[in-house]
């Protein structure tokens, strides 16, 4: 004989729900405010690189704006998303929950895979094999336009020479360097990397790993709620 027990118990949609209200709160509102956080990094490397391409011409192949514009517009797709899965754990209405739950999982998955590209790419620019891809051939070029353009690097650095300080005095480079004891370029924008976009990229990395997390607990949590609700629902005895 099969029973509805509905009809003489709690339905399960209301107090079991209550623990996967809180997780998934929780959850929205780290992730909101992870989110938010690497907006506002996104924006600060953003004007660093637009004043470093404005600046450096030598390193204006190097796509920084683009992709501080890219993770900006993630971490603000991922605090919508957020939204979604709150408004879609507290609405009554089931087609709006549904929609805002599986908004959140598809535009926080989305953004995971976008995101943790965003930042490996952020973090190989930083390595010397890239910026010597670069910088070094343009750098070696004899004339005064190429020794304007070291000079305007050296100056923005406050180095001198590339691998070393004293590559680029050589005749035909020409290159000039008031400053004693200085640190090669290539080091100096390692340097200037490890500080400015290493960070970003790290958070970048860690914030991806847990919109990654958060997916895969969302989607356990609603196959437990499913399991619960399909065995609540109906009782065989």
């Amino acid at each position: 004989m099969t029973v509805d027990r509905r009809l003489s118990a709690p339905f399960p949609d209301q107090d079991d729900s209550k623990p996967f209200l809180v997780v998934l709160t929780i959850c929205n509102v780290i992730l909101a405010l992870a989110a938010l956080g690497l907006c506002g990094s996104g924006l600060y490397c953003l004007l660093l690189a637009q004043d470093v391409k404005g600046t450096i011409e030598l390193l204006t192949d190097m796509p920084l704006v683009m992709v501080a514009y890219i993770i900006m517009l993630l971490g603000a797709i991922s605090a919508v998303a957020c939204f979604a899965g709150f408004y879609g754990a507290y609405t009554e209405n089931d087609k709006h929950r549904r929609i805002g739950l599986y908004s959140f999982l598809f535009f926080v998955f989305s953004s995971f895979l976008i995101l943790l590209c965003m930042s490996i790419f952020l973090y190989l620019y930083g390595t010397k094999q890239v910026l010597n891809d670069i910088v070094k051939d343009t750098w070696f070029e004899e004339g005064q336009q190429p020794l304007q353009k070291r000079l305007d690097y050296q100056d923005y650095f406050k180095c001198c020479g590339w691998e070393t300080p004293f590559d680029s005095r050589a005749s035909g480079y020409n290159t000039p360097c008031p400053r004693s004891n200085p640190e090669a370029c290539l080091d100096a924008t390692l340097d200037f990397f490890e500080a400015n976009f290493l960070p970003l990229s790290l958070f970048g990395l860690v914030l991806g790993v847990c919109q990654f997390l958060a997916v895969v607990a969302t989607v356990l949590v609603l196959r437990i709620k499913k399991k619960m609700f399909d065995d609540f629902e109906t009782f065989e005895f």
